[in-house]
């Protein structure tokens, strides 16, 4: 395996804490990040990022109420906390997640009709809903965090004239920008 791969010591304590629904305290590392103090947080979820090889935590600061998303390598321990206010923290972060998601249309070109597999495997990183247009127009619907929004692009890129953007607008114009 590649060692990029393989999630830090702490991984295991953030499972336990997404499966039993627990906040978490978590402390990192001094020098890559400037915190010192441990933070207590609702983990949301684990993602590893592809485009960055390597692991991610996505959790809700407690006393901030702001989402994060936080690299492995910067946490140094975890440790699993019972939260009085777990219903609360859940509605919280489930609202403040939404807000970061974003939704993508791309419309696979009917003048490549066998590379549909070549453009779903690009685009298999993301959350998509694939649906047949009258005319045989194969349209994706992409939902992506914010974050990830550079990466989607990229992979757009790499598709070239296989594929085109229905929406948002501000995606297309950032396409327009880049063959500008």
């Amino acid at each position: 395996r590649n060692p990029e791969t393989i999630p830090p010591a702490c991984f295991a304590t953030l499972r336990q804490a997404l499966r039993q629904q627990s906040g978490v305290r978590l402390v990192f590392s001094a020098e890559l990040t400037g915190k010192s103090d441990p933070e207590d947080g609702w983990p949301l979820f684990l993602e590893f990022n592809t485009a960055r090889r390597e692991w991610y935590l996505v959790w809700l600061n407690v006393k901030e109420s702001s989402l994060y998303f936080t690299p492995l390598r910067h946490v140094v321990a975890a440790e699993i906390l019972v939260l009085a206010d777990k219903e609360d923290l859940q509605s919280v972060a489930a609202s403040a997640l939404e807000e970061q998601i974003l939704t993508a249309v791309v419309e696979i070109n009917p003048e490549f009709p066998t590379d549909r597999h070549r453009v779903l495997s690009a685009l298999s990183a993301f959350n998509c809903d694939v649906e047949l247009e009258s005319g045989g127009v194969y349209r994706i619907s992409i939902r992506y965090l914010q974050n990830e929004e550079e990466y989607l692009l990229q992979r757009i890129r790499f598709l070239g004239l296989r594929v085109h953007i229905s929406a948002p607008e501000r995606l297309i114009a950032r396409m327009r920008d880049t063959v500008a």
